[in-house]
């Protein structure tokens, strides 16, 4: 199962029907804040709870690349901006 939260759930159908046809269920939130920082904050959030919890941020490509230095520094296990590497990398996870 995965937790999608997406603000603009529609510019990403072609990754969540990638990942279904793996067999990968969804619960999908909607984030409405305009806070590029978002998946950095539920990041921390997250692991200060001690949830180990595979996570990946999917965002563009100039976010991904400003933020790949520290992401795993934070816990997350990637980031990226290509719909291939997401779909690879969650599929891998959740074998």
């Amino acid at each position: 199962m995965v937790l999608w939260v997406d603000d603009r759930p529609a510019d990403n159908v072609w990754e969540r029907k990638a990942l279904a046809s793996y067999g990968v269920q969804f619960v999908l939130a909607l984030d409405t804040a305009e806070d590029e920082s978002g998946g950095m904050t539920l990041l921390k959030w997250i692991r200060g709870k001690k949830i180990d919890t595979p996570y990946f941020i999917y965002t563009a490509g100039r976010t991904a690349t400003l933020l790949r230095p520290v992401t795993h520094l934070r816990g997350a296990q990637g980031i990226t901006a290509d719909p291939d590497a997401l779909v690879d990398m969650v599929v891998a996870a959740t074998r």
